[in-house]
């Protein structure tokens, strides 16, 4: 049995708290981890975990056990990446992205860093939910969407200001809303991904501002077509409607509410492409 990796799903059981959770997410048997686990117990002559109760409980050996783990695992990882530091940058990423994000502000920078790395692929895909990054078959997703989980990484690579759009062509027919009141009267583009989407709430607001509409979307080119369309007014990323508020189709309304917001990369913490994708996203952080 390899130790390191038998080390290395010790520590993952401790930290998804149980045999089961770490098995989900490694889409490694339980029954493998456990014998893993025994298999360290044999080794060192000692119980790592409590196994009389429900809850995981480490012993105290399991306990000192999991701190020299952590540090063999570090050294091991910092030994690997000093390597291949030494090496051309060589493999492929998958990559899964909003497609505005994509076509504005991801395309160049990536095409550069491509071009300096020519034995590096890429495959990319247009997305950006929840369920690409939990699924793990990405290796970097960037997203908007701010999400917690133990076993993927995420750092913000991007921020940008948000702000509520619409079209001449609306506003001329519609009028133009000066508060957030206002915009109960008037239609508005939804993002499918945002949680409660039709109640909206600023800082220093007492109650949250009910809005309606019949559209919603999680496609970026999907919403600036229907905002040039001239069929609600939405909340929108800047650098997605730059060229259009540049030609006056478009036209920002009540900049007191401007935002900004975060695009963050997600990719998992034990991905064997770990070097090419940190990579990446520093030549990306030092782009941005």
């Amino acid at each position: 049995m390899d130790k390191l990796i038998a080390i290395q799903n010790f520590i993952h059981v401790v930290e998804y708290k149980g045999f089961s959770a770490a098995s989900t997410r490694l889409y490694v048997s339980a029954s493998t981890l456990s014998r893993q686990v025994s298999y360290l117990e044999q080794q060192l002559g000692v119980p790592l975990i409590n196994r009389s109760t429900r809850k995981l409980v480490l012993t105290a050996a399991g306990e000192q056990f999991l701190v020299e783990a952590k540090r063999i695992t570090a050294d091991v990882d910092q030994l690997m990446t000093a390597r291949q530091e030494e090496q051309e940058l060589v493999g492929s990423l998958q990559i899964c992205y909003p497609p505005r994000f994509g076509v504005n502000v991801l395309a160049l920078p990536l095409q550069n860093f491509l071009s300096q790395h020519p034995k590096v692929n890429c495959c990319m895909r247009a997305g950006n939910s929840a369920e690409a990054i939990l699924s793990g078959s990405s290796d970097i997703v960037f997203a908007q969407i701010d999400l917690e989980e133990r076993s993927i990484a995420r750092e913000v690579v991007y921020r940008s200001k948000s702000n509520f759009v619409a079209s001449k062509k609306y506003l001329q027919q519609h009028g133009t809303p000066k508060t957030l009141q206002d915009l109960t009267e008037h239609e508005f583009l939804f993002w499918a991904q945002d949680l409660n989407p039709s109640f909206w709430q600023e800082k220093g607001m007492r109650q949250p501002v009910k809005l309606a509409g019949r559209y919603s979307t999680d496609d970026g080119s999907l919403m600036l077509q229907w905002l040039r369309m001239g069929l609600g007014i939405a909340r929108i990323t800047n650098y997605a409607v730059a060229n259009d508020l540049e030609k006056g189709v478009l036209k920002i309304i009540m900049p007191e509410y401007e935002r900004e917001v975060a695009f963050y990369a997600y990719y998992p913490k034990h991905s064997s492409n770990i070097f090419l994708i940190q990579k990446l996203l520093e030549y990306l952080r030092g782009c941005f």
